[in-house]
């Protein structure tokens, strides 16, 4: 089996429906779909009765999202693992396009798509449909010299490189946050990484329920990433220190200015303050690409 796409679910028992239908229409059918109920106490059960027979689902105690992945993950089947969070939304072409380029690049085992922000589904028509493949390859993702939107509906990744980088958190953070970009920096090392930049590949619901509008937990997740980076829990040691923290710094800056905009002043001055090395490194990343970008390409020499 190629895939196995798993979502975690928790009290959304509409728009987990939704998410399950956007997956049971995909023109690739080469996949299984697991969904986890994590410890739900609306009537997600009871909604899913009908799908019997069109998912696996698996119910556990509530222990937060990365617990949710990992015991969906345990269960799969599939070569590669495909996540969608239960608020967002596949295209009926996601996975083909995910194997289009699992073909192209033989195989990698990180492959990682881009999102359209929807608030209500007739704006999902402004995808374009048909469209070719624009993909960015990196040689790991500590290489990334690019912005791009995380999210954990962004990633597929084969089986036995997850199982080789221990997956998701396994400690008493699981309830923070960042848990998308905890595990990239898990995986930075993993080459090649395949960026589809366009078109969208998956469908990012835009709601009040969303986790980001919690300005404190998302500065607590990002004081608990640095704090990993600094006790060496992520891949590359001291040679990619400063990769990583050109990526740390890009979410640092992004966030002080939200929460800045968002009222939450005093905690966004002490986060960027305690972490003024990494912000500087990060600045000084990327005027250098600036810098090469700047010159264009060097020209060839003749032996």
């Amino acid at each position: 089996m190629r895939f196995s796409v798993i979502i975690p679910t928790y009290n959304r028992a509409a728009l987990v429906q939704e998410a399950i239908e956007s997956v049971l229409a995909q023109t690739h059918r080469d996949f299984e779909l697991i969904v986890v109920n994590d410890g739900s106490t609306d009537d997600t059960v009871e909604q899913l009765a009908p799908y019997q027979g069109r998912l696996t689902l698996i119910s556990q105690p509530n222990g937060g999202l990365e617990r949710a992945y990992d015991c969906g993950i345990a269960a799969a089947c599939g070569d590669y693992l495909a996540f969608l969070d239960s608020d967002d939304l596949y295209f009926p072409d996601t996975l083909a396009g995910y194997q289009e380029a699992i073909d192209e690049h033989r195989g990698p085992p990180l492959v990682l798509g881009q999102p359209l922000f929807f608030r209500g589904r007739e704006e999902l028509a402004r995808r374009p449909s048909g469209a070719t493949l624009q993909q960015v390859v990196f040689p790991d993702y500590l290489a990334k010299d690019c912005m791009m939107f995380t999210s954990c509906s962004m990633f597929v990744i084969r089986r036995d490189v997850y199982a080789a980088v221990g997956g998701f958190r396994q400690d008493n953070h699981h309830r923070y946050g960042h848990e998308d970009f905890h595990l990239l920096l898990k995986l930075g090392l993993v080459g090649p990484v395949v960026a589809v930049r366009q078109p969208p590949l998956f469908a990012y619901r835009v709601h009040a329920g969303n986790s980001v509008r919690n300005t404190r937990r998302v500065l607590q997740s990002i004081a608990y990433l640095v704090a990993a980076e600094r006790s060496g829990a992520f891949a590359g040691g001291a040679a990619r220190r400063t990769d990583r923290y050109a990526l740390l710094a890009g979410t640092l800056v992004n966030w002080f200015r939200t929460a800045l905009r968002r009222g939450e002043k005093v905690a966004a001055i002490k986060l960027l303050l305690q972490n003024l090395d990494i912000v500087g490194v990060g600045v000084w990343q990327r005027v250098r690409r600036q810098i090469r970008r700047s010159r264009g390409p060097r020209p060839a020499t003749r032996a």
